[in-house]
C-alpha cells in the first residue's frame, strides 16, 4: 500500500511546478429545469446528522485511526442526471464525516479496481482523471461556496465560486486562483480501491471573511466521485456520481443542489 501525505498553505502545490492560474473565469448557469436535468422540484436534496469530533482523525488515511469510528456516513451515491448516467451503475464509496471547532473532516472509502490520476500538481484538470469532490455553501444562500478536489495520489484542485449580481442570477465567477491555507489531506491505496482524508478548515469556509472557528449549526454541501473506468478499446468511461443529484458535468453550478450537514454537539 502506497500512502501521500500534503498539508498546504497559500500558493504551495502538491508536486512539480507552481502553475500560473491567477485570474477568474466568468459562467452563464443554463437553465438546468427546463432541460430537464436535475430533478430540483421532485427530488429533495438529502439531510445528515455529523457527530462533533471528540477525538480528532489523523489526516492519515490510516483505516485504523479510531477517530473515524464516531463518524456520519454516507453510505452510497446516486449517479449524476443525464443521458450519459443511462445503464451505468454508481460504484461503492462510502463518505464518512466530523466536525470540529478547527473546521470539516471528510473521509471517502471508495472501490477501485483500477485507480486513475494522470496529472500531477495543484490545481490541475483532475476531474479528468478519477477524484472525491467536496463542495461547502456555509451561508447556504448560494452566493459564496467553494470546491476541493482529491485524487488517489494526493493531487489537489481547490476553487472559489461567487454570483456577484446577487440572488437568482446565472452569472457566476469562478477563482481560479484561490488557494486554501491550512488545507490537510491525506491518501492511500488499498487492496480494492482507495482512501482519501480531508481537514477542510473552518476559516477557509468563508472565503470573503476569514473565522477562527466552526460550531453547531447547518452548512450546506455536496459530495461526489468521479471514476473513469477502463474499456476494450483503452477509452475511459465517466461514472459521476453525487450524494445530493446534480446535472452530469454541473455540480460547481448546482449550489441550490447542495444537502445539508447538520452539524450537532
Amino acid at each position: 500500500m502506497k500512502t501521500f501525505l500534503h498539508q498546504y498553505g497559500v500558493g504551495r502545490v502538491a508536486s512539480g511546478p507552481a502553475l500560473d492560474v491567477r485570474g477568474s473565469v466568468d459562467v452563464t448557469v443554463p437553465d438546468l429545469d427546463q432541460r430537464n436535468l436535475v430533478p430540483a422540484k421532485s427530488v429533495a436534496v438529502p439531510h445528515l446528522d455529523v457527530r462533533y469530533a471528540r477525538r480528532i482523525p489523523a489526516i492519515t488515511a490510516n483505516t485504523c485511526d479510531p477517530a473515524w469510528r464516531d463518524a456520519a456516513l454516507v453510505t452510497a451515491l446516486t449517479m449524476s442526471v443525464g443521458p450519459a448516467a443511462e445503464g451505468i451503475d454508481p460504484v461503492p464509496t462510502t463518505i464518512g464525516l466530523l466536525w470540529h471547532a478547527t473546521g470539516l473532516f471528510v473521509r471517502f472509502t471508495c472501490r477501485d479496481d483500477d485507480p486513475y490520476a494522470p496529472f500531477v500538481g495543484r490545481d490541475q484538470p483532475h476531474h479528468k482523471g478519477d477524484v472525491c469532490e467536496v463542495f461547502i455553501d456555509v451561508a447556504g444562500d448560494a452566493q459564496r461556496w467553494i470546491e476541493v478536489q482529491i485524487t488517489p495520489t494526493n493531487q489537489i484542485l481547490d476553487k472559489c465560486f461567487a454570483r456577484p449580481r446577487g440572488v437568482g442570477s446565472r452569472h457566476i465567477v469562478g477563482d481560479l486562483g484561490y488557494s486554501i491555507p491550512g488545507l490537510r489531506s491525506a491518501t492511500r491505496l488499498t487492496d480494492d480501491g482507495w482512501i482519501a482524508d480531508l481537514l477542510i478548515p473552518a476559516a477557509a469556509m468563508w472565503p470573503d471573511e476569514a473565522r477562527p472557528a466552526l460550531g453547531p449549526g447547518t452548512i450546506r454541501a455536496n459530495l461526489l466521485r468521479y471514476d473513469w473506468v477502463q474499456q476494450p478499446d483503452d477509452s475511459r468511461r465517466l461514472i459521476a456520481m453525487n450524494w445530493s443529484p446534480v446535472a452530469w458535468g454541473m455540480p460547481h453550478l448546482s449550489p441550490h443542489r447542495m444537502g445539508y450537514l447538520h452539524l450537532h454537539r
